[in-house]
């Protein structure tokens, strides 16, 4: 390709891109060494600074006062061209996941509560037995508070790995766009566990002998 101005130049052109639009106006990109020497006046022109996303709006303030200082009659615009330069377009999807996770979650842990106090009914014998045979409040709260805990550690564990291991490609890609860390599953895990655990546990460990033999009787 030739280039007129001042001094003729001829350049190779290493590549091509397709128009965005029909009345795409014809447009090159060069090295600002080339682009500037010998080729006249230009109607325009446009750097670009590739650098992380914390630390573009800093950037964005220096090159303003920089160009002001350096070129006072020369108008430039700084501003960023990136998919976030407006915000996270993925922020109100990531919301809307993390809601139904949590009510889907919620919904879960609600469940298996239910289902443990109404086990509770069918396991009177066992813990008259455990009563009866000295075993305290504290020691059956303890007890039926890490079965809980255990019952639900390794299908949490096999959950999670499963999760990671066929997800791992699409969280990550996610994760580049966006920029978020994934926040870990077995913590949260574990806070429900206990809250789960906590009120069938205490429920067990206020059984009486007495009343419990009635009911178990009664049953």
């Amino acid at each position: 390709m030739e280039m007129t101005g001042d001094v003729s130049k001829t350049r190779v052109v290493i590549g091509v891109v397709p128009n965005e639009y029909e009345q795409a106006q014809p447009m090159a990109y060069a090295l600002p060494g080339i682009a500037t020497e010998g080729t006249g006046d230009f109607s325009g022109m446009s750097l670009e600074v590739w650098v992380q996303p914390e630390q573009a709006q800093q950037l964005v303030q220096a090159l303003r006062s920089d160009f002001a200082a350096i070129f006072p009659n020369v108008p430039a615009d700084v501003r960023r061209s990136d998919y976030a330069a407006q915000g996270d377009p993925f922020a109100s999807a990531q919301l809307l996941i993390a809601g139904i996770a949590a009510l889907v979650m919620f919904l879960g842990v609600l469940s298996l509560l239910n289902i443990t106090l109404v086990t509770i009914r069918y396991r009177v014998r066992e813990i008259v037995i455990r009563r009866s045979f000295g075993a305290t409040g504290g020691r059956v709260f303890f007890g039926v508070l890490m079965e809980s805990v255990v019952a639900t550690t390794v299908p949490g564990i096999l959950g999670v790995m499963a999760a990671i291991c066929l997800g791992e490609k699409s969280l990550d890609r996610i994760k580049d766009r966006t920029g978020n860390d994934r926040l870990p599953a077995i913590p949260g895990q574990r806070r429900f566990d206990w809250s789960r655990g906590r009120d069938s546990c205490w429920r067990r460990s206020r059984c009486l002998a007495c009343p419990s033999c009635g009911a178990g009787q009664g049953d």
